[in-house]
């Protein structure tokens, strides 16, 4: 091989070499096909050819150039071309929006999707959008601001008008008195101040002279604090071995019972049922009690009646005749 062939073959390599690297700085993929896209837009401004096109935040293609063409109205419009990776499918109805990228004023392209099932094909037009930037947005609400500081400046002329030049000198003048009297009485007013904050600091110190004993009392009795806090947590271990539980279960069951047994008495049930609700037997023993005081009564008023005397048989020979008029008394007040 020639040494021209050489020179020749070199020089071609390192063409392509410059033009590969050329159109990947510009964002262009030479081994892929990207789908081409178009959009109108009424002003550009800021964007030029190779800026970036988003979708998410993710860098999905670039612009491919930028013109100028006639609407059908008269007016001119930005014709923008859009390189867009073939792997990227556009829903239809979604929007290239331009936006402002910094404060310099730097612009970029975002597509804004929307839900569809229908996409745009290679060289379709997209639906065009502006998104005002931070500088747009501060300029729209500066805007009003002004209009108000207009009509302040001049209301303020109105004021210094020839005709209100009197009104205000006697503003100002008013306003000077109020000054000369607050000097006067500053000083009062700087004492009475200067008084208060004395008497709460006077205060304060008490305040913090008693959170300063307390604390020492604390101190000197934390063993004794600590002797009670043992006790207590002992008294708590006590009552946890007592089995509390059991008791109160067993005092529950005891009450339970005693309603029970409360419940048939009131329904007259058993033998304490029927004594509280039986009223027969009620008047049966009512009647009983009286019987009974009566016979009592009796028996006191006549004791020989239920009291009867069996005399022993004595032998004749040692009866005296006393004792034999007795006997015989005896049985006649038998018969």
């Amino acid at each position: 091989m020639s040494k021209e062939l050489k020179v020749g073959l070199l020089a071609i390599v390192g063409i392509a070499i410059f033009v590969i690297g050329f159109k990947f700085l510009k964002g262009n993929n030479v081994f892929k096909r990207d789908l081409t896209y178009y959009a109108v837009y009424d002003n550009v401004d800021g964007l030029n050819p190779s800026n970036p096109v988003y979708i998410s935040g993710y860098q999905v293609g670039r612009i491919k150039d930028i013109g100028l063409i006639q609407a059908p109205d008269g007016t001119n419009k930005a014709f923008v071309t859009y390189s867009i990776h073939n792997t990227v499918k556009i829903p239809r109805g979604s929007v290239a929006l331009i936006y402002a990228t910094d404060l310099l004023g730097a612009k970029a392209v975002k597509i804004s999707f929307v839900t569809n099932s229908t996409y745009y094909e290679d060289g379709d037009t997209i639906a065009n959008g502006m998104e005002l930037g931070m500088i747009d947005k501060i300029g729209g609400s500066i805007t009003p601001l002004l209009v108000h500081l207009d009509s302040l400046v001049v209301g303020l002329n109105d004021i210094v008008a020839h005709d209100n030049k009197d009104n205000l000198q006697a503003v100002i003048a008013n306003i000077n008195g109020l000054i000369l009297q607050l000097n006067k009485d500053l000083p009062a007013i700087t004492g009475g101040v200067n008084n208060l904050v004395n008497d709460k600091n006077s205060n304060l110190n008490k305040t913090l002279g008693n959170l300063a004993s307390f604390t020492g009392n604390l101190d000197q009795n934390n063993k004794k604090i600590n002797h009670l806090l043992t006790n207590l947590d002992q008294f708590s271990d006590t009552l946890n071995q007592m089995q509390i539980k059991q008791t109160i279960a067993n005092a529950e069951l005891a009450i339970a019972q005693l309603n029970t047994l409360l419940a048939q008495i009131n329904t007259g049930k058993g033998t304490m049922g029927k004594l509280v609700k039986d009223e027969a037997l009620y008047n049966n023993l009512q009647n009983a009690s009286q019987n009974l005081n009566l016979l009592l009564d009796d028996f006191k008023a006549n004791p020989n009646r239920y009291v009867h005397l069996s005399l022993l048989k004595i032998d004749r020979t040692v009866k005296t005749p006393k004792l034999q008029q007795d006997i015989d008394k005896a049985k006649n007040q038998k018969k």
